[in-house]
C-alpha cells in the first residue's frame, strides 16, 4: 500500500511541475507587484483509507515558490517538519532555474536533519529536515514536495492557506471511503473567498478547498495573539467510521476525545504508595485547614520537582508514575500534574488532572473537539466551593493564581473514566497583580537622594522572584540595580533589603537607597524637578496605520506610585503640574500633585483591566498614552524665597 501511494505521488508532482513549467516571470511580477516571491501553489492532498479495519492516513504537501525580485537569498532555506506520530515517508526539494524557454533542475543536495523545540509547554521528538536551496535567481522557482504518514486519526495536523508571501492558489483536499465521516471548520477565512466541492467517486468521496490569492504576511506584529486568531485555515477532523459493521467513534464530540485522553492516564497512579503517603503526611503536619495542606503541598512540588521538557511519541500523551518523578525529582507538565494530583489526594482533597491550552490557541472543546485545543497538563483542585487551577510548572506562584499563559483558557478536568467537566479558568484581576512604590526625595545641589520601597504582589511578584533567581551572587548588586534604576542612566543603588523573598502569600518588599546625580536643574533662583521618576507605558503608542493585529496583554495590572519631596529649606513652590486622569472600562490613569507640611507629594495610579487590546481599541489606548506621556513630562519648579 505505501509503495503504491508512494508512486502515485510521484506522478502527482511531475503533473504538477509540467503544468507550470511554462509559468512566466514578468506575468507574475506585474500580477504581484512589490513582492519578491509568490507561491503558484500550496496545496496538501490527504488521503483516508481503511487498511484491515484500522484508518491509514497519509497527507502530501506541495509548495511552489517562485522568486520575482533581486532578493533572493531570503528564501535560500526552508524547512519540513515530522515526528514519530507524524512521520516523513518522502521528500523532494529542488529549484527549477530559468534557462532560456525551459527551466533547467537543480536538487537540493544540502539537507540537513535538526531537533527542534516545540513553540508550547509540550516537547516531543519533532525534527525538521532544514533544506538548502541554489540556483536561485529572479524567475527561478523553489518547489518542495513531501509526504507524512499520520499514524493517528486524532492528530490530523490543521492546513494554513496563508503563508509569508502570496499565493496564486491555495488548496486543501481529502479524500475519504464513503464508511468514514469528516466535520471541518474554517478559521479567518472571508465569506466566500474559499471554494469548497466535494466530488464522490465509487466508493470515497473528494471534499476540496481552494482559496485564490491569498495575500502574504511578511510581518507579525510584535505581542500579537496567536497565528490561530487570525491567519485562514481549515481543520478536518474523522468524526467516526464504520468497519466490520462495527461503529468506531474518532473525535466526533467532546465525550470522543475526553474518552480517548482517558485511555493515556487510567492506569497511572492508581495503586497506594506508601512514600507518596509518608511524603505527604510529613509536608502537610503543621497544615490547619485544607487549603493549608494545598498550600504546603503545591509549594513543595513547585520548589523540588524541576520542569524538564522531554518527550517522544506516545511519552507526549501518558504522564510517569508520581512516585518515578518524585524520586528523580523532574518532569514535564504531565509528570509535575500528577504527582501534585496525587499528593493532594493523599491529603484527602479532591483534585484532578486537566488539559488545558495556552492563550496563543484559539480554539474551544465545544467548537472543536480536538488534541489541538490544548497543549498542557495541570492539576485542578476543588475547594471551598471553586476550582483552584494549579500549574506547578510556574514557579514562585501562589496558590490562588493559575498560570498567566492559561487564563480565561478552558481546562478538561478529568473526574473519573465517564465523567469530567470542562471549567474556564479565571482571569487574575488588576488588584491581584499589584506594584506599588513609595518614594521619598531629597534634593542635594544636583543630585537626588532618595528611598524607595516596593511591594508586588502576584505576576508581577512572580517575573520579579524569576528574576532574582536567575541573578549571579557575583552580580547580584549591579543586576538589581539595573532593575530598580529609575530618573535617568545616572541611577546608583547604595543599599538594599529584600523581603519575603520566599514568601509567595505575602507582598514580595524590596527596600533601597539611592541617588541620581545630574537630575536636579537649576536655573536662576528657580529649581526643576521631574516628580515621574518611574513612568509605565511612556509614549507606548500602537501605530494604526501599520499594526494590523491586536496586541495580548500578559496579565492584567494595577500600578500604584507615591512620592514625596522636601521642599528645601528658604525655597517655595513656584509651580505644581495640573492633576492628569483618563479612565475607560479596559484602561485608565489618573495623577494628582498635593502640597503639605514642606512636602510635595505625586500620586499616581495605572489600571490595565484587559488581557487583549482589540484594534478598535487603539485610538483609545493612545489617547491614554498621549496623555499620559504629555503629563510625564510635567516638573515642578521651586524659587528661591523673596
Amino acid at each position: 500500500m505505501e509503495r503504491l501511494l508512494i508512486s502515485s505521488f510521484l506522478c502527482f508532482l511531475a503533473v504538477n511541475v509540467t503544468a507550470q513549467s511554462g509559468a512566466d516571470l514578468q506575468h507574475y511580477q506585474q500580477l504581484y507587484h512589490g513582492a519578491d516571491a509568490v507561491f503558484i501553489k500550496n496545496d496538501r492532498s490527504v488521503n483516508v483509507s481503511l487498511d484491515k479495519g484500522a484508518l491509514s492516513i497519509y497527507q502530501d504537501d506541495y509548495e511552489d515558490l517562485m522568486l520575482l525580485g533581486n532578493n533572493v537569498n531570503k528564501y535560500s532555506e526552508s524547512s519540513v517538519g515530522y515526528s514519530s506520530l507524524i512521520d516523513l515517508v518522502y521528500l523532494d526539494a529542488k529549484t527549477m532555474v530559468p534557462e532560456k524557454n525551459k527551466y533547467r533542475t537543480e536538487e537540493a543536495k544540502d539537507i540537513v536533519t535538526q531537533q527542534s523545540l516545540a513553540g508550547s509547554i509540550f516537547y516531543d521528538d519533532y525534527k525538521e529536515k532544514k533544506i538548502y536551496f541554489s540556483g536561485l535567481e529572479p524567475g527561478a522557482r523553489r518547489i518542495v514536495s513531501s509526504r507524512e504518514q499520520v499514524k493517528m486519526p486524532q492528530l490530523l495536523p490543521p492546513f494554513f492557506f496563508q503563508s509569508y508571501a502570496p499565493c496564486e492558489k491555495s488548496t486543501y483536499e481529502i479524500s475519504v471511503p464513503d464508511n468514514v465521516n469528516i466535520e471541518y471548520h474554517l478559521f479567518n477565512v472571508p465569506e466566500n473567498d474559499v471554494h469548497f466541492s466535494m466530488e464522490q467517486k465509487k466508493d470515497e468521496k473528494i471534499y476540496k478547498w481552494e482559496y485564490q490569492n491569498v495575500a502574504g504576511i511578511s510581518f507579525i506584529d510584535d505581542d500579537a495573539p496567536g497565528i490561530g486568531y487570525f491567519m485562514p485555515h481549515i481543520v478536518v477532523r474523522v468524526t467516526n467510521f464504520t468497519a466490520d459493521g462495527k461503529a468506531n467513534p474518532i473525535l466526533g464530540s467532546a465525550d470522543d476525545l475526553y474518552k480517548w485522553y482517558y485511555g493515556f492516564i487510567r492506569n497511572v497512579n492508581q495503586s497506594y504508595s506508601a512514600q507518596l503517603k509518608q511524603l505527604v503526611d510529613s509536608i502537610t503536619l503543621t497544615a490547619r485547614s485544607d487549603e493549608e495542606k494545598a498550600r504546603q503541598i503545591f509549594y513543595w512540588v513547585q520548589d523540588r520537582i524541576r520542569y524538564v521538557a522531554f518527550e517522544e511519541g506516545m511519552a507526549g500523551f501518558i504522564p510517569r508514575a508520581a512516585d518515578s518523578v518524585c524520586d528523580k525529582r523532574y518532569g514535564d507538565c504531565k509528570d509535575m500534574a500528577g504527582l501534585l494530583t496525587r499528593m493532594l489526594r493523599e491529603a484527602g482533597l479532591n483534585a484532578y488532572p486537566a488539559w488545558v491550552g495556552t492563550r496563543d490557541i484559539p480554539y474551544t472543546y465545544e467548537q472543536l473537539p480536538s488534541p489541538l485545543v490544548d497543549n498542557h497538563m495541570i492539576s485542578a483542585l476543588q475547594l471551598n466551593g471553586k476550582y483552584f487551577f494549579l500549574d506547578a510548572t510556574s514557579k514562585h506562584l501562589g496558590l490562588q493564581y493559575p498560570s498567566s499563559f492559561i487564563q480565561g483558557k478552558e481546562a478538561l478536568i478529568a473526574i473519573d473514566s465517564s465523567k469530567y467537566k470542562i471549567e474556564r479558568v479565571n482571569e487574575v484581576e488588576a488588584e491581584q497583580n499589584a506594584v506599588t512604590d513609595s518614594f521619598r526625595l531629597a534634593i542635594d545641589q544636583r543630585v537626588l537622594n532618595g528611598t524607595g520601597v516596593k511591594h508586588l504582589v502576584g505576576y508581577p511578584q512572580q517575573n520579579f522572584a524569576y528574576f532574582l533567581s536567575d541573578l549571579s551572587s557575583t552580580n547580584f548588586k549591579k543586576g538589581l540595580e539595573a532593575r530598580l534604576a529609575v530618573g535617568n542612566n545616572k541611577y546608583l543603588l547604595d543599599t538594599f533589603k529584600i523581603v519575603n523573598r520566599d514568601e509567595r502569600d505575602k507582598d514580595l518588599i524590596v527596600n533601597s537607597k539611592f541617588h541620581i546625580a545630574d537630575y536636579v536643574q537649576q536655573a536662576g533662583d528657580e529649581i526643576y524637578v521631574n516628580m515621574n521618576l518611574d513612568r509605565p507605558y511612556y509614549n507606548d503608542l500602537l501605530d494604526t496605520a501599520t499594526r494590523k493585529l491586536d496586541r495580548e496583554i500578559d496579565y492584567k495590572s494595577l500600578t500604584r506610585q507615591h512620592y514625596e519631596i522636601e521642599i528645601p529649606a528658604g525655597y517655595e513652590v513656584e509651580y505644581l503640574p495640573s492633576s492628569s486622569s483618563f479612565r475607560n472600562d479596559s484602561f485608565n490613569y489618573e495623577i494628582k500633585y498635593t502640597q503639605s507640611q514642606g512636602k510635595v507629594m505625586l500620586d499616581k495610579t495605572i489600571t490595565v483591566n484587559c488581557l487583549l487590546l482589540a484594534r478598535k481599541d487603539f485610538p483609545d489606548w493612545n489617547n491614554l498614552v498621549h496623555q499620559l506621556s504629555k503629563a510625564y513630562n510635567e516638573a515642578i519648579i521651586l524659587k528661591k524665597k523673596a
